[in-house]
């Protein structure tokens, strides 16, 4: 039976929301400063694009885009019609959907875990680069995770407490927006459905009516799905995804543990080896009814299995997109974190039972603000810098030049950054220019394990070759991951 021991928690202190305080200021710090700093990247330019179209066509326009479903888009149309479309009100949401996620831990934590939980599970969130991340990214990762963890919040408070008109209509509300935010949120969806196929035979009561819940759920998804399918050609843009490996199924946990982001780091690495390390605690002594079980099991063994298993064929497996397991993970560290500070108890005496949990906490807090930092600091979590591309091309190009782009898609941030009505040349192939031209190239896009487009990968050759009869007459590179080339050919 998962039991998060809610019914027997102590009411949460003063200095339990001082804590919870603590860790909410410091994520907000890490989310909000120099959140316009960083460049709109390809994909945000999708997002600022449904930002400028008009309320009647915004619905058709993310139905022909079809990545993800239309929630997110119509939140960031609605904050953008009060504020500004710049790079802070593109990512303003996704600043704000993370410290409601931060809040969510932080309750999560103390409900599965007491204090101890509740300081490893606000620790995790604020400062896992992963959060942080998508937290000044504009698009629908940070939302759907906030709403994963209240819906694992509701679901556990079930587990305790008699069925309730309002949890009810909360949990169907957070489950039916989930799943219109972003596709993947039906991996934790199914991870709690088949908990409750687990459980039929001891709580019927409970199968049927969250059965009843996920039908109801699934009612406005099920309308976008049949509605997205009826174009002629439907597409949902993941052609580019690669099969997973067999050594990918352990580096994606070690990934959403520690956020390394498809590159070693040390902060990373001691950020990832402080959560092994607690959840070591937790399943150290298994039971497979336990809560600690439940989240490794059904919350992250069987979704991320399953979805390795169905991209053998049709490969959909990118580790960002598994962010709505993270709630999960902080059910483990909250529990991991109860019994490191119950055997701690145990074993420490007079003035080390204060001393060795203080240096503990000011270690735990240490690791957390380096990995952090990484995200203002670190080249491979930098944005593509669209903004420095288009300066250099006005400060050197000539009106009238012809420009070839790599990807089509890159018009996106050329245009929000003010590069509209370019003279293109139609090819696949970097073509000959007679007269000169420049090239505007984009790395392919990056490794299953990585955030951004900057991490480098040796085996993503990505620079063409110029021909014989051309040169190169300027070239800027920029470490994030795109350049622009002048060449100029002989008649």
């Amino acid at each position: 039976m998962v039991s998060s021991n809610s019914s027997i928690r102590n009411q949460p202190t003063s200095l339990d929301y001082g804590l919870g305080m603590l860790f909410i200021i410091l994520a907000a710090g890490f989310s909000f400063i120099n959140l316009a700093g960083p460049s709109i990247w390809v994909d945000e330019g999708y997002t600022w694009l449904f930002s400028q179209v008009s309320w009647d066509t915004l619905l058709e326009s993310a139905r022909i885009d079809g990545v993800n479903p239309p929630l997110y888009y119509v939140g960031i149309k609605l904050i953008t019609s009060f504020i500004q479309s710049d790079e802070t009100g593109l990512r303003l949401l996704s600043s704000l959907a993370n410290l409601a996620g931060v809040a969510g831990a932080l309750i999560l934590g103390y409900r599965v875990g007491g204090r101890s939980g509740m300081v490893v599970s606000g620790w995790f969130w604020a400062f896992h680069p992963m959060t942080l991340w998508y937290a000044r990214d504009a698009r629908p990762y940070a939302l759907a995770a906030a709403f994963a963890i209240f819906l694992l919040l509701a679901f556990l408070h079930r587990e305790n407490q008699p069925r309730s008109a309002r949890w009810v209509a909360v949990t169907l509300l957070l489950m039916s927006m989930g799943l219109v935010t972003h596709y993947f949120f039906f991996l934790l969806v199914a991870g709690l459905t088949t908990y409750r196929v687990y459980q039929l035979r001891e709580k019927p009561d409970l199968f049927r009516e969250w059965a009843l819940m996920l039908l109801g759920a699934l009612i406005p998804l099920g309308i976008w799905i049949y509605w997205y399918m009826q174009q002629a050609q439907p597409s949902l843009g993941i052609g580019w995804i690669p099969t997973p490996l067999l050594q990918d199924l352990w580096r994606t946990p070690w990934n959403l543990i520690s956020g390394y982001g498809g590159v070693f780091s040390i902060p990373s690495l001691l950020f990832g080896f402080t959560g092994i390390l607690l959840i070591f605690f937790a399943i150290r002594k298994p039971n497979f009814k336990s809560l600690e079980m439940f989240a490794a099991v059904f919350g992250l063994l069987i979704p991320i299995g399953a979805v390795w298993v169905i991209s053998q064929r049709r490969p959909v497996y990118v580790d960002r997109y598994f962010i709505v397991l993270l709630p999960f993970l902080i059910l483990l560290l909250s529990r991991g974190a109860e019994r490191m500070q119950q055997s701690l108890k145990i074993r420490l005496h007079g003035r080390q039972a204060a001393i060795v949990p203080a240096l503990l906490m000011f270690s735990l807090l240490g690791i957390g603000v380096w990995s952090a930092a990484q995200i203002q600091t670190d080249t491979k979590f930098a944005s593509e810098d669209w903004r420095g591309l288009v300066a250099q091309y006005d400060a050197f190009a000539n009106p009238g030049d012809k420009v070839w782009l790599m990807e089509p898609e890159v018009q996106l941030p050329l245009s929000y950054y003010g590069l509209d009505n370019l003279e293109l040349i139609d090819s696949e192939n970097p073509p000959a220019c007679e007269t000169g031209c420049w090239w505007i190239l984009r790395q392919p896009y990056t490794m299953t394990h990585a955030f951004t487009q900057s991490v480098a990968d040796p085996k993503r050759p990505w620079l063409p070759e110029i021909a014989s009869a051309c040169q190169q007459t300027r070239r800027w590179d920029s470490p994030s991951g795109i350049g622009l080339w002048q060449v100029t050919c002989e008649p």
